[in-house]
């Protein structure tokens, strides 16, 4: 099974499509990705990527495969991409539009949210299919999706959080019943309403909150909490995604929140996977279905959004609550995530979903002419899983810079091989295993192995990383 993945984020920017691509490969399917440039939370792009880079990939494949976070308008360039290729859509809505835009304050006006809608019920109308990632979402999708099937699909837990945190800790806390959130700190999280609750627990001084992140408040915290006095609260700041685990694990609770909406109390935050597989007690200020999540787990407490006192005391409660049950909590969440948002288990799921999708609609035109995308994708990843593809029918093996092909004596192993254009000047940054992964060129993946890898040096690219991400442009 062939999938192109559509998402605006993707590694190195740390989102739920990233174990999406990776369990799809390590489940057998040969996934590329079309994204943006990294420059997600801050909005500058990354060291060693540039902001007017482009990459051209060719595709011709099975699934168009969709993240639909904010803006949906990102799912446009799938109908293109199907179009050209024959492929099947399928958009993963995990932002509601335009009630989102009504909720956060981006756009009131009536007239321009009329427009949005006729947009989203066109995109959701001309998909083959919609997932959703929250069940509170079906109701809402499915009035505007006409004759399009909408099923649930949970975001997954994050791969990391799969293997026991090894080292020492990037951030160590001090003895004490220590609160950490982890995560974006913006508008919808009411963090306003955590720092009403540390006033409320100044009683009691082990007991200690820290928010780690950074996003549109962050700096509006940093002056709260001086302004106010909290020495109960701590901003270390946003780390790197892999700490996490280790971090978390030292964690006494960990907390989550949002604003009180109707639109959010049908969104199911996607920490709350992550705060699962910790195997630590939750602390929910939410209402609707991440309320549920936590309380069906029973792997901690929740309480109604956006209300100071209520979670003062939660917190109370689960300070006095011998550490016994604490870990009874954790383990039971723990065991709820290995069930349901496991990322194999999903992974396995969705390519099935794939797979029965495509019988029902029949193969992909085979005389359509791969497309070339350059322009509105900046960056391309592919995630590969086959090393021993057969030849392409085309595939320029005398232009090819390996001189064992060109010679005769090898034979060009990946049906996507494209090197011929491997000297065009264009410097490229490839990641992974020299002589174990597939290292992509500039025009597409090149040979695999460490004769491509040989191949790249001699034309000036570059080979470092870690395996399974093959950034291209």
């Amino acid at each position: 099974m062939r999938v192109l993945i559509l998402s605006q984020y993707f590694w190195p920017e740390s989102f739920r499509i990233n174990e999406v691509a990776q369990s799809l490969r390590d489940v057998g399917c040969e996934v590329s990705v079309l994204t943006g440039q990294p420059n997600y939370p801050d909005g500058a792009v990354f060291k060693g990527y540039r902001a007017l880079a482009t990459g051209r990939e060719e595709f011709v494949g099975c699934v168009i495969f969709v993240y639909g976070i904010s803006p949906i308008l990102q799912a446009v360039p799938g109908f293109v991409l199907r179009r050209c290729t024959g492929a099947a859509l399928v958009v993963w809505v995990q932002d509601l539009w335009p009630q989102s835009l009504e909720v956060t304050g981006f756009l009131r006006n009536r007239w321009a949210l009329a427009m949005v809608t006729s947009v989203v019920r066109r995109i959701y109308r001309r998909s083959d299919l919609l997932l959703v990632q929250s069940e509170g979402f079906l109701p809402m999708v499915r009035a505007m999706s006409g004759k399009t099937p909408v099923e649930y699909h949970p975001n997954p837990g994050e791969l990391a959080f799969n293997a026991q945190p090894e080292g020492k800790p990037a951030l160590v806390f001090e003895a004490g019943f220590n609160i950490v959130f982890a995560g974006n700190l913006g508008t919808v999280q009411a963090l306003d309403t955590v720092l009403a609750a540390a006033q409320l627990l100044r009683d009691l001084p082990s007991v200690r909150f820290v928010l780690i992140g950074s996003g549109s408040r962050g700096e509006w915290l940093q002056r709260e909490v001086q302004r106010l006095g909290l020495t109960n609260v701590q901003l270390p700041g946003r780390l790197a995604a892999e700490k996490m685990p280790a971090i978390l694990a030292q964690a006494s609770a960990l907390l989550v929140t949002l604003a009180r909406s109707p639109i959010m109390s049908q969104t199911v935050p996607s920490k709350i996977q992550a705060y699962l597989a910790a195997g630590r007690p939750i602390i929910g200020s939410l209402d609707g279905e991440g309320a549920s999540v936590i309380d069906q787990a029973a792997a901690g407490v929740a309480c109604p959004a956006e209300d100071a006192g209520a979670l003062a005391d939660a917190i109370r409660r689960l300070y006095s609550t011998p550490a016994p049950e604490l870990h009874r909590m954790g383990q039971s969440g723990r065991l709820y995530y290995e069930k349901h948002f496991e990322p194999g288990v999903l992974a396995t799921r969705l390519a099935q979903r794939f797979t029965d999708l495509v019988a029902a609609r029949g193969q992909p035109r085979a005389n359509r002419t791969p497309l070339r995308p350059v322009g509105f994708c900046v960056r391309i990843y592919a995630a590969r899983t086959s090393r021993a593809c057969h030849l392409r029918r085309g595939c320029r093996q005398q232009r090819c810079p390996d001189a064992a092909v060109r010679a005769g004596s090898a034979a060009c192993r990946d049906q996507l091989c494209r090197p011929s254009q491997a000297a065009s000047g264009r410097r490229r940054s490839f990641v992974g295993d020299p002589n174990q992964l597939d290292v992509a060129s500039p025009a597409g993946p090149a040979m695999p192995g460490s004769r491509c890898a040989a191949s790249a040096r001699q034309h000036g690219l570059r080979v470092f990383g870690n395996e399974g991400h093959v950034p291209r442009g």
